[in-house]
């Protein structure tokens, strides 16, 4: 009996991973990035700026 009773299970277990394989390849979609192609320079330049916010901070709780 414990022959059939492994084969039950390498055959769940490999039914199991069939499943769970294809409906991971079946519904997931690689992600797109947009395409960008500029100078080095000119892609730094136009990178977006913030102003820095500083609110929270207090020197004192940082000794050296």
């Amino acid at each position: 009996m414990t022959g059939r009773a492994d084969t039950r299970t390498v055959r769940w277990a490999a039914t199991l991973l069939a499943a769970v394989t294809a409906t991971t390849v079946l519904t997931a979609a690689p992600a797109h990035a947009e395409t960008y192609s500029a100078y080095l320079r000119t892609a730094v330049v136009n990178l977006p700026l913030a102003t820095e916010v500083r609110t929270g901070y207090d020197r004192s709780l940082f000794p050296h």
